[in-house]
């Protein structure tokens, strides 16, 4: 039996009966992946998803001929046409060079990964500046930088904005079909470039799990399986095969690391590949082990007087599941912020800005702070406990301010923050 259909025979003992979904654009890693589950599982059982973008001339051709052959075999065979939102950006060296630090989502890869039931334990048993003024220019730069490069990494990259509509497709023919489950066929060449592109963009430990085996209701029986072992099993079988002229257009980061990056790199090390999908599966397996001891502290409220007597790795990665967890986004320099907010001496409240909210200490407690309830109580606190003027609020006595003159009554004043208020 091919390495292939071993692979896809493994897993349908794991998932056992029921209808399945897969996702097949065409190419040799789905075209090999269906063939393979119409003979293991049976071809009742399975139903070829092709997800339309409508980004390259043809592509309507070759969704009805994917679909055909899928009939031919005796499968199911569905086309779902998506509109890929348009880029706010006109392409250029600089927007390439920024789309290079989008791959799929780390962040999303590990939430998923954490998630993962007891498939994926079976899969890996198979296998500081001196001024003040500067320092709140820094702050004020910093926070602009992050901002753009976070919006560049939302609306400039085409992979990402595709994907993205592929998966809200996947997820809402999970519903309609009642699919137990859906293949997909990454295999491990698709998993060393993802970690690669990961590692040039800087990461951490998530980031460097890759792209997961099993996320909830997503199955990827071939990521482990090198591209080479694929590409023979379709001479083999004579399989047909589509070409999609994505895979050559170099504006696409992952097409760039592809054609360039990587056979440089395998020059080197002809194993390169292994050694990355190797080096995804011991991040896996720190991420696991490390999420038992962060658990106990990855919800918000957080008190930091407990967390701060942990270790640093394990903070971070509540800080990261905290977040998951609340439905915000993040990039390890968000991480480090709130790592800081945690070890420095409570002072009133300062906080982080993170992609959907912030996240504010408030002397011993660490909470999440959305745009839709903050209205104007920011307190002009930057993530750098800076105020709107560019000063540095901490610890600062502010009794030698004027009092605002305005009196509600006899026995209460209005007036701005000094040292030691305390809300309760």
């Amino acid at each position: 039996m091919s390495i292939v259909r071993a692979a896809v025979k493994l897993w349908n003992g794991r998932l056992g009966p029921g209808l399945f979904g897969l996702g097949c654009s065409g190419g040799a890693d789905s075209i090999a992946l269906a063939d393979a589950a119409i003979a293991e599982m049976g071809a009742h059982n399975v139903v070829v998803i092709h997800i339309d973008h409508g980004l390259s001339p043809g592509s309507a051709k070759v969704a009805d001929e994917v679909a055909a052959w899928a009939r031919e075999q005796g499968a199911g065979a569905i086309i779902r046409r998506v509109e890929v939102e348009p880029s706010r950006r006109a392409s250029s060296p600089e927007a390439r060079a920024r789309d290079a630090r989008r791959t799929s989502s780390p962040e999303a890869d590990a939430r998923d990964a954490r998630r993962t039931s007891s498939l994926e334990a079976d899969a890996r048993d198979a296998r500081r500046t001196s001024s003040l003024e500067a320092r709140a220019r820094d702050a004020r730069r910093t926070s602009s930088l992050e901002a753009r490069a976070r919006d560049a990494r939302r609306t400039s990259s085409l992979e990402a904005r595709a994907r993205d509509a592929r998966y809200r497709a996947f997820a809402e023919l999970l519903d309609e079909l009642g699919l137990s489950w859906i293949l997909l066929a990454h295999t491990a060449r698709d998993q060393a470039e993802t970690v690669l592109m990961r590692i040039v963009r800087g990461t951490g430990p998530a980031g460097l799990a890759g792209i997961p085996t099993v996320r909830p209701g997503f199955v990827r029986p071939l990521l482990e399986i090198p591209r080479e072992t694929i590409d023979a099993y379709v001479a083999e079988r004579g399989l047909p095969t589509w070409h999609d002229p994505m895979n050559d257009d170099e504006s696409i980061a992952r097409v760039r690391f592809r054609k360039t990056i990587l056979p440089a790199l395998r020059a080197e090390n002809p194993a390169l590949d292994a050694a990355l999908v190797r080096l995804a599966a011991s991040a896996r397996e720190w991420m696991s082990a490390i999420d038992d001891l962060a658990d106990p502290y990855a919800q918000f409220p957080i008190d930091c007087t407990s967390l701060v007597l942990v270790d640093s790795a394990v903070r971070k990665r509540a800080f990261a599941l905290a977040l998951e967890s609340a439905g915000l986004g993040y990039d390890a320099i968000h991480l480090e912020q709130i790592d800081a907010l945690v070890c420095r001496e409570p002072s009133g409240e300062v906080g982080v800005d993170v992609p959907g909210g912030r996240v504010v200490r408030s002397y011993n407690t660490l909470d999440v702070v959305r745009p839709d309830n903050r209205g104007t109580d920011n307190r002009g606190t930057d993530n750098r406990g800076t105020d709107n003027r560019g000063t540095d609020n901490r610890g600062t006595d502010s009794s030698d301010e004027r009092p605002v003159d305005v009196r509600t009554s006899d026995e209460f004043e209005v007036r701005i923050w000094k040292a030691g208020d305390r809300m309760k």
